[in-house]
Parts: structure tokens; sequence; C-alpha cells
């Protein structure tokens, strides 16, 4: 019997909500908008999540609401903003609940999101899907854009990988990010972004993140996403597996999958995997400081193996049963056989999967 406690609730401006738990972690997932996750917390504690009910509206009434959304990417108006203000159809399911927006009119696309927490530790699975329902092929990358809090700190790693005479990371800049902003920090081995709620304007860079995850430090705790990378891909915005964006009222964690061409009737997926851990100070922008804390928190995705195939006859290699990853430093990996890369596809999904391998 699942140890998950489920409740349906009225959250605020939010309206119909689901609210899950295991006694140390909750979740509140949107009913009547979305698919949102709109708050992300220890139990009783602070949200981690911005909630934006009121924040102004860009022309076509998209509205950012808050919280964690799927989007696709390349970013282009009307297509990556589909209105999302409406009712949206659910299931529970073993462990946690999948979420589902019907076929958008002007995209043609169908997005799902598929959460599963961990019964003994504070571990959240999202799978996301987007499946072409057009009657020709589209080019695009999955988009989990996580809208977190002010007064966040977020923390990405360089790639440290010797490449010889040849490049070994790449920087995406937005055209109204100053480099010399105060609230963006790089060192030899990590940036830091800082939201503050008196700045300049919106910043926005994206990485080829190949480590596979990113910290969010606010409310005494830390946000990590772990994901997967494929070193032979093609990501958006010129290599970017990663992307952050601040203003004024947020910061966001923002992963891509890899880009396809994603036939009629197939489905592009994309996995991460989460942490919140509690007591967990703020570092200070130092080199040294944060690669302890990623030396003691921080475990590969990749290495651990979740996410990725639950076929164990499959032959990719995969940590089938979860016990290589050692809860990716604090217990647990949420272990709910979620593939990331087949889920009706096969093992390797559309080529790269979500495992970063190329079965």
């Amino acid at each position: 019997m699942s140890k998950i406690a489920y409740s349906e609730i009225q959250y605020g401006a939010f309206g119909r909500c689901m609210r899950l738990t295991n006694g140390l972690l909750e979740l509140v997932v949107t009913l009547d908008i979305g698919p949102r996750i709109i708050r992300l917390a220890m139990v009783g504690g602070e949200n981690m999540m911005a909630e934006l009910p009121e924040k102004e509206e860009p022309a076509n009434g998209w509205k950012i609401w808050g919280g964690h959304r799927l989007w696709t990417s390349p970013e282009a108006m009307p297509r990556t903003y589909e209105l999302d203000n409406d009712p949206i159809e659910y299931e529970m399911i073993e462990d946690g609940i999948l979420l589902r927006h019907p076929r958008d009119p002007i995209s043609g696309m169908i997005k799902e999101i598929e959460i599963t927490m961990d019964e003994e530790t504070t571990v959240v699975d999202v799978l996301h899907r987007v499946t072409n329902d057009n009657a020709w092929p589209v080019e695009f990358a999955d988009w989990a854009i996580t809208v977190m809090d002010k007064g966040g700190k977020l923390v990405a790693p360089f790639n440290t990988t010797d490449t010889g005479y040849l490049a070994n990371r790449q920087m995406a800049i937005w055209p109204y990010s100053k480099m010399n902003d105060k609230r963006f920090w790089m060192g030899e081995r990590f940036v830091t972004l800082q939201q503050e709620t008196v700045c300049d304007g919106p910043f926005k860079i994206g990485l080829d993140n190949e480590q596979g995850w990113v910290a969010c430090f606010n409310h005494g705790c830390v946000f990590i996403k772990h994901f997967l990378y494929d070193e032979d891909a093609v990501y958006p915005d010129g290599g970017m597996s990663f992307e952050t964006y601040t203003c004024e009222d947020f910061i966001e964690v923002e992963t891509l999958s890899p880009m396809e061409t994603v036939a009629p009737g197939e489905t592009l997926e994309h996995f991460e995997c989460w942490e919140l851990l509690p007591g967990v100070e703020m570092p200070a922008n130092d080199d040294e400081v944060l690669a302890a804390f990623a030396e003691e928190t921080i475990a590969s995705l990749e290495d651990c193996g979740c996410g990725d195939c639950d076929d164990e006859d499959c032959g990719c290699g995969c940590d089938h049963d979860h016990e290589g990853c050692g809860g990716h430093g604090h217990g647990g990996c949420g272990g709910h056989d979620h593939d990331g890369c087949g889920h009706g596809h096969g093992c390797g999904g559309h080529g790269h999967g979500g495992c970063g391998h190329d079965h």
C-alpha cells in the first residue's frame, strides 16, 4: 500500500489542486489550470516555487502562473506560449499523478507531466512528454521550466572535460543580459545567479551542462535537479541543455531535451529527478565552497541509472534496481521504474531517449 497521501484542495487563486505528501515533502499540482506543479516544500515549510497568479500577461492571454511547466523549444510566439488557463485532465497513478493538457489548437501538441514521489525520501521523479498530434513531422525539444521563489540563488557547474586544443564549454547569452550584472558570478568551475527584487532588468544565459545537475538555494533548503545529457545530441539555442532566467519576481531553473524531429503520433520525453534538502545554507561565490557542496551532495544521475530503461533484457546497461545511486548522496533515487527513454516507444525512445544513451 502506498504511503503517499492525496487530497484535493482549494489553493488560493489557483483554484482546485491536488496535494501529494509522504510526510516529509509536499507537492501541490493544479487541476483548474496547467499542467503545473505550483508548490514544492518540506511539509509545513516555505514554498520553493514562485506563485504568480496576478503576473502581467503577454498579448495572447498566456499567464506565467509560477511553479513548474512544460514548454517546447526553440522559443517562438505563439507556438511556445500555449494557453494553459483551463482545467486539465489528470489520472492518479502509483505514488503520484499524471497531468495532461489536451491538444493545443495552434501547435498541435499534447503535453503530459508524470510525477511520482518516493515514499521514504524527498526525491521526486518528473517525466515530461510532448506528443505531435499534427499530420506532419515537427522538430522541437522538450523544455522543463521551474519558476523559483524570490531570493533564490542558482548554482550550475561548468564542463571539465579535457578536450585538448578544442573548446570544452559553450554559453548562450540573451540580448538583454549584461555580463557585468552583479547578480551573475563566474568562477573556474561554477556559475551562480542570484535573484534580486531590485535590479536593472532581466538576465538569461544557457550552458551545455554535461554534468547533468543544477541547484537552487532558498528558504534554508536546496532544490536539486538531475537530468541526463547526451553528448552526441543536438540541443536548442546553440547547444544548451540548461538555461536560467531571472527578473525582479523570480528565477527559473530550465532543462532541455535534445532537438528531435518528431513524426505524427510520436512522443518526445524528457526526465528530471528532483531532490529537496533542508538545513542547507546558501553558499558563497567561491569555487572551493561550491566544489565541496557538489562533492558531498551531488551524484550523477547518469551514473545512477535513474530515469533509464526498465527493460532488464534490453542490453542497455541501465541500473534497473537503482543499486548504484545511493540516493544521489541522500538515500533514495525515486526508484519508480520510470524509464525516461521508453514509455511506449521502446528502449532508446526517439534516438536519444531520456537516458543519454544512443541505443
